[in-house]
C-alpha cells in the first residue's frame, strides 16, 4: 500500500474517537443509502461520507461529496476508518476489494462466503450495523487481523494474474458444454 495508515490508539482513546466511516455508490433500491441515513442518525458524534451520486440531504455528520473519479477515490479510504457497505443484494463488490488495497476494515449488511471471517457483518439492521461499527471503533486487534486477511486474499485471488486464469477456466468450462 503506498498511503500510510493512522497510529494504534490506547484503549482509552478509542472508545472516544470518532469514526470516519466512507459509503460508496450511487442512490439506488440495491445500495440501501436510507440504512446509511439511519445509521448516521444514530451515530450524531461520527463523521460519514457519501461517495457516489446520491441527493443531498441535510444532515450535520454526513458529506456528500458527489461522484469522484477512480484516480481520486484513494484519498477517500486513506481518510477513513471504516468502508460501510448497506446494499440489499449485490455481487462480490469492488469497493471491498479496494477496501483490502487500502488497508480499510468493511462492514457489511450482507454476507459473502469468500469475505466471511474478513469483513464485519450486521446484517440489514440499523442496530446490528451499529454493532459491527462499534468493534471496528474499539477492537484494534480484531481490525488488524481482518485487514491482514483481506490484503492476503488480495495477492492470493485477485491479482491480473489469478484473475484472467480464472477467467480462462470459465471459457474451457463455456468451450466443454
Amino acid at each position: 500500500m503506498s498511503g500510510k495508515r493512522k497510529k494504534y490508539l490506547s484503549s482509552e482513546e478509542l472508545s472516544y474517537r470518532q469514526l470516519k466511516v466512507l459509503w460508496i455508490g450511487k442512490e439506488s433500491y440495491e445500495k440501501n443509502i436510507n440504512l446509511l441515513l439511519d445509521i448516521a442518525n444514530a451515530m450524531p458524534n461520527d463523521e460519514f461520507t457519501v461517495v457516489g451520486e446520491c441527493k443531498k440531504r441535510n444532515l450535520p455528520n454526513v458529506n456528500f461529496v458527489g461522484h469522484v473519479s477512480h484516480d481520486r477515490i484513494k484519498q477517500y479510504y486513506l481518510k477513513s476508518d471504516v468502508l460501510l457497505c448497506t446494499s440489499v443484494v449485490e455481487g462480490i463488490p469492488n469497493i471491498f476489494l479496494e477496501a483490502f488495497k487500502y488497508e480499510v476494515p468493511v462492514v457489511s449488511s450482507l454476507f459473502f462466503k469468500d469475505f466471511e471471517d474478513i469483513i464485519f457483518y450486521g446484517g440489514l439492521t440499523t442496530e446490528g450495523l451499529i454493532k459491527q461499527l462499534e468493534i471496528v471503533r474499539n477492537n484494534q486487534y480484531k481490525i488488524k487481523e481482518k485487514i491482514q486477511m483481506g490484503s492476503d486474499l488480495l495477492k492470493e485471488r485477485y491479482t491480473q494474474k489469478a484473475v484472467y486464469e480464472q477467467f480462462i477456466e470459465g471459457i474451457k468450462l463455456i468451450q466443454s458444454n
